[in-house]
């Protein structure tokens, strides 16, 4: 099961994804977060991942709406995952948000 929450604060679209990323869930991924960052062509996101079992196919659509969002002439920010894998990463949303500042 995979759940996606998605707002908007400061300009920055923040989702936090909770469950299992992987090949059996990533169509939920795309129709909840992918289409809104492709429609509204977002320039600033962070992905917040602490609750999130992700596997290699996860991985690999996450990667993807980062290169669209930089695409978009944007970045991301990362947080609850270890910054050995993802960076910039955060410990929290608020650390995330305050260095897009």
């Amino acid at each position: 099961m995979l759940f996606c929450e998605s707002y908007f604060r400061k300009g920055v679209f923040i989702v936090r994804v909770s469950g299992n990323l992987n090949n059996d869930t990533i169509y939920i991924f795309k129709k909840e977060i992918t289409s809104i960052i492709k429609y509204f062509e977002i320039k600033k996101a962070i992905f917040n991942l602490s609750d999130l079992n992700i596997d290699n196919d996860g991985l690999n659509i996450i990667i993807n709406n980062c290169n669209i969002v930089k695409n978009n002439g944007g970045d991301v920010r990362f947080c609850g995952i270890d910054s050995n894998i993802l960076k910039p990463s955060f410990h929290n949303e608020y650390e995330a948000l305050s260095s897009f500042n």
